[in-house]
């Protein structure tokens, strides 16, 4: 079994870069999805599933997944927003 915790931040960590967070999520991803192939139930539910997916390159079902770079990031945008916003009541 894969169990996931959450911990909030405490008062003196300070917010983490989304990079750092994507590439944490890529090597738990990775050591899951090792994991979880070894299993028989993993065997089982590829060999079912298989019909209901298109391969890439003849992969598995599940192991052709194509993590995606981000390319937005909220946080940068509202740190934007909030200096745009700083600047034009500064400026006036």
């Amino acid at each position: 079994m894969i169990q996931l915790v959450w911990q909030p931040l405490k008062s003196d960590d300070k917010p983490r870069d989304l990079k750092e967070i994507a590439e944490e999520l890529r090597a738990a991803q990775a050591k899951a999805k090792g994991s979880i192939a070894a299993t028989e139930a993993n065997t089982r539910w590829q060999r079912d599933m298989r019909r209901f997916f298109v391969s890439v390159d003849g992969q598995a079902p599940a192991g052709d997944l194509v993590l995606l770079e981000p390319i937005f990031n909220l946080d940068d945008q509202l740190v934007a927003q909030s200096e745009k916003a700083g600047s034009e009541t500064n400026g006036s």
